[in-house]
């Protein structure tokens, strides 16, 4: 981010939490702190961050982290990926970036999860 700041770069992010455990208190406190320190390099270089928590569970331990700790970009906490995916592409649209014709396939792709997906609509 640090890089990205100082050559005027902005981007967005997805954090895929699938599988994750649900965190307990010292992991929130050093996520909490995490975003406290990088709260201004995220303002100057973040378009979007969207977390993917499929749990209930840790939906609710990051939407409370950010309740007590300002994110310092836009964000959301979204159950699956490809929620997170459209909504990060909506973000890049907004903030004026060309998104190609089938950028969504293609980020699944490389999440490893377009061919789960296509598999699973075929049944």
């Amino acid at each position: 981010m640090q890089l990205d700041r100082e050559q005027g770069k902005r981007s967005a992010a997805i954090v895929d939490l699938t599988g994750a455990p649900a965190l307990n208190a010292k992991q929130r406190g050093v996520v909490g702190a995490w975003v406290k320190e990088t709260r201004e390099l995220m303002r100057a270089t973040s378009i979007s961050t969207a977390f993917v928590a499929p749990s209930a569970l840790l939906r609710g331990a990051l939407t409370a982290i950010f309740w007590t700790q300002s994110f310092g970009g836009p964000h959301r906490v979204l159950g699956t990926l490809d929620e997170a995916v459209a909504w990060s592409l909506e973000r890049l649209c907004e903030a004026g970036v060309q998104v190609p014709d089938g950028a969504q396939e293609a980020v699944l792709q490389a999440f490893g999860r377009a061919d789960r997906r296509k598999r699973a609509a075929s049944r």
